[in-house]
């Protein structure tokens, strides 16, 4: 018996206790000095040049400049799309979806976001010579009207919530967002819902084949960078440096360069106020 209870307590405390060795992005990034990026390629936000390779957009500008603020290295990981990139943060594939996306309510059952960096109306979009809607967007929630949609995007939850009895018609992930008011213009949806960015870059290369059904927004978003949920202290030192960007006057320098003197996405407030 004695040789039992000397075994016993020799397995109970001289073994390493079993626990979650899981690196936290904090840790890892103090560690390595370098913020991993997934990344989706998105009008304004982020853009390659098929030529060189080399990445451009505002949140391309402004997650080189926080890194900067906070003495790291970004290394852009991995191209992901609407439909991956919640996956590629739970399994730790990356860091941080370097995007500003639009903060949703869904998402955040499995990802944390960053503060503010501006805000997004989303419009929705229909033939110039569709009689069916003037300046009327409840006359989009209709069993006889399709709207477009990326698989895993927010324009699908903005078109199953807010036009439920429209027909959606679903396009694959990584899919040009584009490519729903090309779907439109062409007959095989009614409605294509798009943000200013990628409403003007498609009625100048397009004029006068769609229009705005209503100067009201159908949504409105803010746009925030995305990391996994459990890796607060992560994004908190983040938005730290995204603080910073905002009231150093860097943010609205990004967003004046990608906009070409037309005042695409809405500000953010001042975060402070000058004492009277």
């Amino acid at each position: 018996m004695k040789k039992y209870i000397i075994l016993f307590f020799l397995l109970t405390f001289s073994l390493p206790t079993i626990a979650d060795d899981t690196e936290s992005a904090y840790d890892r990034v103090l560690r390595t000095g370098v913020i991993r990026c997934g990344y989706i390629v998105y009008p304004k936000q982020i853009e390659i040049d098929p030529n060189t390779g080399t990445m451009s957009g505002i949140a391309y500008d402004i997650t080189e400049a926080a890194a900067k603020e906070l003495g790291f290295k970004i290394e852009w990981s991995e191209e992901v799309g609407t439909g991956t990139f919640v996956e590629g943060l739970k399994n730790q594939r990356f860091d941080l979806l370097c995007n500003t996306a639009y903060d949703s309510a869904a998402r955040s059952r499995y990802i944390s976001s960053s503060i503010p960096l501006f805000h997004t109306p989303v419009f929705a979009l229909a033939r110039t010579n569709d009689t069916r809607f003037s300046d009327d967007l409840s006359a989009i929630n209709n069993p006889d009207v399709k709207i477009g949609t990326v698989d895993g995007s927010q324009y699908t939850i903005i078109a199953q919530q807010t036009f439920p009895k429209a027909q959606l018609v679903s396009f694959v992930d990584m899919t040009d967002f584009s490519q729903l008011l090309l779907e439109t213009q062409t007959g095989k949806t009614d409605i294509g819902l798009a943000d200013l960015a990628i409403t003007k870059k498609y009625m100048e290369a397009n004029p006068g084949k769609l229009k705005t059904i209503s100067t009201k927004p159908v949504r409105f978003y803010s746009n925030v960078f995305l990391y996994r949920r459990g890796d607060e202290k992560f994004g908190g030192m983040f938005d730290t440096a995204l603080r910073n960007l905002h009231n150093f006057g860097i943010v609205e320098k990004i967003l004046e360069k990608y906009e070409n003197n037309t005042k695409i996405y809405y500000r953010i407030a001042p975060l402070y106020q000058k004492p009277e």
